[in-house]
């Protein structure tokens, strides 16, 4: 406290200066200590912020005097045996041990099997990460001896470096060069007839594979939304063949196409056959391609409740697909496994209708509306 005549400070508490003896006056003196800025919870989150933020940074120091503790050094393998594993069990093999690198490169290779068996399904993934993780545990056993006597945060360091370079280096360009070769659908229900069916999966060609649109291609096309006569329908998606492009004529008659005025070729066909009563005079516009839904959804179409206009209506309209709605060409189909392979028309036509139950028929020319 200072003193007010001589300015001398005295000691705290204090009631005469030392030096001249004058009192000292304690009433303005406030011996409460001030309070800290902020709320109780805000002073409270900054506390253990601050202790957070402490922790984390002796934790990773600590961690990295362990990680740097001493260099790694491969003693037991070399370099090349580290390369050739590349192909889970080569390295093995390549170092002497013959047997294990059999039996590494076996279970290796049935776990890529069933990942390749499993495309299109829910179980790719979990088998798809079986073939990773194999392969990690492949190298770190060929490292076994190389990381002995390392402490566990360093041989976790090394592991998540051979995770990281084989994910990198490997899985990912392959999955990369994968999606551009092609690309996989899985039909939905109400797509698809009696050569195509829902919840079959199909590669579809992608960058590498992909060409201009043809007549004939079976491709996967989405019908853009159609409204009018009093209905509305949805985005559609379909797959089947292209039977007309841009400027061609395309004439049906019960069931039959007429292709400029010439058959259509059964190869180059619907893959179902069309309804019998069906008949439509098309002409096909810039931009567009005409692809006539399978037989099952006409049918499925006819059966909803429509009145015979309506149907009318969307057989008038609904096969004028956009060039750009064309996602790519069907290469083969993957699942069901026992369907597996290239997809070819249905065996036989579904039947006629008798004369009775035949709906009025239609006539048109086509329009992208």
């Amino acid at each position: 406290m200072e003193c007010p005549s001589c300015q001398f400070h005295n000691m705290p508490g204090s009631r005469a200066c030392v030096r001249c003896g004058t009192g000292l006056d304690l009433s303005g003196v406030d011996f409460v200590p001030p309070r800290a800025s902020g709320s109780m919870a805000v002073r409270g989150v900054r506390t253990r912020a601050d202790r957070a933020v402490t922790i984390a940074g002796n934790f990773w120091l600590a961690l990295s005097n362990q990680i740097h503790l001493a260099p790694f050094n491969l003693r037991h393998v070399t370099a090349g045996d580290l390369a050739a594993s590349i192909i889970p069990g080569l390295g093995h093999a390549r170092s002497g041990r013959r047997e294990t690198g059999r039996v590494i490169f076996a279970v290796w290779t049935a776990s890529l099997a069933l990942t390749c068996l499993s495309v299109g399904t829910n179980w790719f993934w979990l088998f798809a990460t079986l073939v990773i993780g194999t392969h990690c545990t492949t190298i770190n056993l060929l490292l076994m001896d190389d990381l002995r006597g390392l402490s566990i945060p360093r041989r976790v360091f090394i592991g998540m470096g051979v995770y990281l370079t084989l994910m990198l280096l490997v899985y990912m360009p392959v999955w990369w060069a994968a999606s551009q070769a092609g690309t996989l659908y899985t039909i939905p229900p109400g797509v698809g007839g009696r050569s195509v069916r829902p919840g079959d999966t199909l590669l579809l060609s992608s960058h590498w594979t992909r060409r201009p649109p043809e007549r004939g291609d079976l491709v996967r096309a989405t019908y853009p939304a159609l409204t009018g006569n009093g209905m509305y329908f949805y985005r559609l998606d379909t797959v089947d063949r292209i039977v007309g492009m841009p400027g061609d004529s395309v004439v049906i008659r019960k069931g039959v196409i007429y292709l400029n005025h010439e058959p259509m070729p059964p190869e180059t066909a619907p893959l179902d056959a069309l309804p019998y009563d069906l008949e439509l005079d098309l002409v096909c516009p810039e931009n567009y391609a005409i692809v006539i839904p399978s037989a099952a959804r006409w049918q499925s179409t006819a059966n909803a409740d429509f009145a015979v206009n309506h149907r009318s209506y969307y057989i008038a309209n609904r096969h004028m697909v956009p060039l750009d709605e064309i996602f790519g060409r069907v290469l083969l189909r993957v699942r069901p496994l026992t369907r597996a392979g290239a997809v070819r028309p249905a065996p036989a036509p579904l039947a006629e209708p008798h004369e009775s139950n035949s709906p009025t028929t239609h006539t048109t020319s086509a329009s992208p509306g």
